[in-house]
């Protein structure tokens, strides 16, 4: 449908004449019926005039349809959230494979293909911090480098904190609640009983409750009792999933699969932004 169509089914929908249209926007009622009869058009610095009389947008007066935004859910705002960091890396990058076709779909598909096959991409800034982009796991780390930033090694806070992650009998809970309450039993994620564990890792009941009571310690359960005395332990998943990246951070000090590593620009083989 035209300009000109358009301009006359919003003016008749106001019921709205020819003459009245003119007078908003400061035309003669014969220049509308031109607009109207696609004999002209109207200037473009009309445009804003006219669409604020129809009471319209210029989308609508050019019939631009516009999508309807995509409902993002907790299910798949982490893809969108991942893909969107990759594309916005790649739309910021000059770097492109040379034996990959030129194209942006091309070289977007290519490069998504081997961070599912374990490959990453970093861009480490000595200005502003770092982005590490992994298929399993990616971080953004707006510190790195600052000032007194190296407190965090020095810190027996956090080493503690450290000790107790990597305790056995701790990992051997942790790989039980993992599997169980976040893989097998989709339908019951925030709740685990105590005295299965005993069992299920083949651990003392002392060690259990050594293992329990640090997992309160570093907020990463509750515990509570339920008619029959028996512990409840009510895992938090938001806490979970920053002891699962601590693990994962871990697992690629021994890979070297880093294919683009944008680094400080003091560095001579840098990469451009």
């Amino acid at each position: 449908m035209s300009i000109g169509s358009q301009i006359a089914r919003y003016r008749k929908s106001l019921d709205m004449t020819q003459e009245e249209l003119g007078q908003l926007v400061g035309v003669s009622n014969q220049a509308v019926s031109k607009w109207e009869s696609e004999i002209t058009l109207p200037d473009v610095l009309l445009l804003p005039q006219i669409t604020n009389a129809l009471n319209i947008t210029l989308d609508e007066l050019y019939e631009i349809s516009k999508e309807a935004p995509k409902q993002i859910t907790a299910d798949n705002f982490p893809e969108i959230a991942f893909d969107t960091l990759h594309k916005f890396f790649y739309d910021s990058s000059k770097f492109r494979f040379t034996h990959i076709d030129k194209s942006d779909q091309k070289q977007l598909e290519f490069q998504k293909l081997s961070l599912e096959k374990g490959k990453s991409i970093a861009c480490f800034s000595n200005e502003s911090g770092c982005v590490f982009i992994n298929d399993e796991f990616s971080f953004i780390d707006k510190h790195f480098k600052e000032i007194g930033e190296a407190k965090i090694f020095e810190s027996a806070y956090f080493a503690n904190i450290l000790n107790k992650l990597s305790d056995c009998n701790f990992r051997k809970v942790l790989s039980y609640i993992y599997k169980h309450a976040f893989s097998n039993d989709r339908k019951n994620t925030w709740l685990f009983m105590a005295y299965v564990l005993p069992k299920e890792c083949g651990l003392a009941d002392e060690e259990v409750a050594k293992v329990i009571n640090d997992m309160v310690s570093l907020k990463l359960c509750e515990i509570d009792y339920n008619d029959k005395g028996e512990m409840e332990c009510y895992f938090k998943t938001s806490e979970f999933a920053y002891v699962v990246g601590i693990y994962k951070l871990a697992s690629f000090l021994s890979k070297e699969k880093v294919f683009i590593a944008l680094r400080d620009t003091t560095s001579i083989s840098d990469y451009v932004f």
